[in-house]
């Protein structure tokens, strides 16, 4: 049975859902600590804001698809304004968490590869067995 969207709204809401909800903020982490600047390395906080529940709570609930309560809301922005004000307020606090997360890339790449399930393409037939085998060999490509 396919999927079928009740309206085209309902397809642009999940469009969006999609489109900016979904990075991979481990993968920015691990890059910007060893390639990027000190700032960009820190702009990851705000990149999880982005990726993590507090989005997609927002842009379902504003599209009417879900339903949340306040403390539900309340849980998912309260670590990162306690992180901010800690952070701002004690510079040996701040200091002493910086050095966590090049410790805690690991855990999120372990989180990221735990889901991939490479049945699907298989499952997906030639065109996935081809875009399985393109993205492999074009991965130097792109390091």
């Amino acid at each position: 049975m396919a999927f079928r969207p009740a309206s085209s709204r309902a397809s642009l809401y999940w469009a969006i859902v999609s489109a900016m909800d979904m990075t991979n903020g481990g993968l920015y982490a691990s890059l910007m600590n060893q390639y990027g600047t000190k700032e960009e390395s820190g702009a990851f906080v705000l990149m999880s804001l982005e990726s993590g529940p507090l989005m997609t709570m927002l842009i379902l609930g504003s599209a009417g698809l879900a339903s949340f309560e306040p403390h539900h809301f309340v849980g998912a922005i309260l670590p990162f304004l306690i992180g901010f004000a800690l952070g701002n307020l004690d510079h040996d606090l701040r200091d002493f968490f910086s050095k966590a997360t090049p410790v805690l890339i690991p855990f999120f790449g372990f989180a990221l590869g735990n889901t991939i399930n490479l049945n699907v393409i298989l499952d997906t037939g030639l065109l996935g067995i081809v875009l399985g085998v393109a993205g492999y060999s074009l991965s130097p490509v792109f390091r």
